[in-house]
């Protein structure tokens, strides 16, 4: 019987850079062929990619835009828990509301009974509606977020605005559709 010889992790000299992004770069310069890329080409692709002290390639690199969007994760954070701090609740105590909601969501969930106006095709009908505005929900939702997304990303890809500017009119729109919904 052989002995099994563990396998060695590839390290970046054993795969040379043309292999491993040629096609797509070759993609972007027009060229429909990777063989056909220059070591010119291949000393591009090197300059734009971010390596770490020992020479593998970044995964997460440093960018303007990510950090543009970490710092407003940040300020958006921030400004949630400024504002649950500062919030009047008016004569409510949080702490007795959140007990009570505790208290509610256990007696749902621990001790559940029929009471004589429901039955379970009530209980049932009910779950499907809240399950089908769930779903309804979640896909406007996300068409919403896939046409925000391809808006800002083509006013970047076209120069138009800077990646400050685009962060701004998110926020800004944010702030308005909030105040929309407070006072509307």
């Amino acid at each position: 019987m052989q002995a099994l010889v563990p396998l060695q992790p590839l390290q970046p000299s054993h795969l040379p850079l043309e292999h491993l992004v040629g096609p797509l770069v070759a993609q972007n310069l027009g060229k429909r062929d990777a063989s056909k890329l220059e070591r010119k080409d291949v000393d591009e692709i090197d300059k734009v990619i971010q390596r770490t002290r020992n020479g593998d390639i970044r995964v997460r690199a440093f960018s303007r835009p990510n950090t543009i969007i970490a710092i407003t994760l940040l300020f958006l954070a921030a400004v949630t828990l400024y504002s649950m701090i500062v919030m009047d609740y008016g004569k409510v105590n949080f702490g007795e509301a959140v007990l009570a909601a505790l208290d509610d969501f256990f007696t749902m969930m621990l001790e559940p009974s029929l009471e004589p106006h429901l039955n379970m095709g009530r209980i049932f009908f009910g779950v499907l509606i809240s399950l089908a505005l769930a779903v309804l929900t979640t896909f406007i939702g996300a068409v919403f977020a896939f046409v925000l997304g391809l808006l800002a990303s083509a006013r970047l890809w076209l120069g138009a605005h800077t990646p400050m500017q685009v962060s701004a009119g998110f926020i800004g729109g944010f702030a308005v559709a909030g105040l929309a919904m407070i006072f509307v």
